[in-house]
This record gives structure tokens, C-alpha cells and sequence, in this order.
């Protein structure tokens, strides 16, 4: 033997007034805990409250997953200037250590040509050796002469 209730149709109120300020009552834009209240009069108050805990549950959880989600994509937001950044730095630096280079090779060229130096080229010498040195030192990150 089937002993299922027939349900009635659940029937919105609507409001006699007309008034444009009444609250919209469409299921599509009732909230869940709106819509839930009007179903307690529609269905057993034992149901009621069992469909109210599990959706009420769903939707924390939903709104715990969305909070989340958002952290992880801010997170990755903050990340990801972080590495744009540090590209930036480092291809300053390749392009200062590049200038660099390319100095020394022309001075050692001109000074393999000219065969003769005095104290000043000397200096002007050795200064761009240890800075050329200084800067693939700073591009290696890590000592020298290891």
C-alpha cells in the first residue's frame, strides 16, 4: 500500500496594494532562506527542517569554497607581479653586465692594437674588469671563485 500526501502547489501571496516598493516574490529572486520559509507551510515541519539544515550547509560550504577560490586567485595575482618584477631586474642587470663586457672587449681590443698603456688606461682597466667581475657575480647570486 502507497501512502504518499499529495502536495499542493505552492502559492506565492501577492500583494493587493500594487505598490512598485513590495518585495519581489519571484523563486528566482527569493533567497534560499526566503524561499525555505515559505515552504514550511507546504511541507511536514520534520521535512522542513531537515531540507533547511542541508541547504543552509550547502550554501555555507559554497560560500566557503568561493572565499577560498579568491584567496588562491589573489594569492597568484601577488605571485605572478612578484615574478614580472624580479624579470625586470634581472633583465636590467643582464643588460648593464652586457654593456659592460662589450666595453672591456673594445678597451682590450684597443689596447692589443695600441700594444702601450700608461697608469690611467690601466686604471680605467681594472675598474671595468672588477665591475664587469661584480656584476656576474650579482647574476650568478652566489660566490665568485667557488
Amino acid at each position: 500500500m502507497n501512502v504518499n500526501p499529495k502536495t499542493e502547489p505552492l502559492l506565492v501571496p501577492v500583494s493587493d496594494s500594487g505598490d512598485v516598493t513590495d518585495i519581489d516574490t519571484t523563486p528566482m529572486t527569493l533567497r534560499i532562506p526566503n524561499m525555505i520559509f515559505q515552504l514550511r507551510f507546504a511541507i511536514r515541519t520534520k521535512q522542513f527542517d531537515d531540507v533547511e539544515r542541508v541547504l543552509v550547509a550547502r550554501e555555507a560550504q559554497l560560500k566557503r569554497e568561493v572565499e577560498k577560490l579568491r584567496e588562491i586567485s589573489d594569492f597568484e595575482r601577488l605571485e605572478r607581479m612578484q615574478m614580472e618584477d624580479d624579470l625586470k631586474n634581472i633583465k636590467e642587470e643582464y643588460e648593464k653586465s652586457k654593456r659592460a663586457e662589450e666595453l672591456y672587449e673594445k678597451l682590450m681590443g684597443a689596447v692589443k692594437k695600441n700594444g702601450l698603456r700608461d697608469e690611467e688606461e690601466d686604471a680605467t682597466i681594472n675598474k671595468l674588469i672588477i665591475s664587469t667581475l661584480l656584476s656576474r657575480r650579482r647574476g650568478w647570486g652566489g660566490d665568485l671563485f667557488c
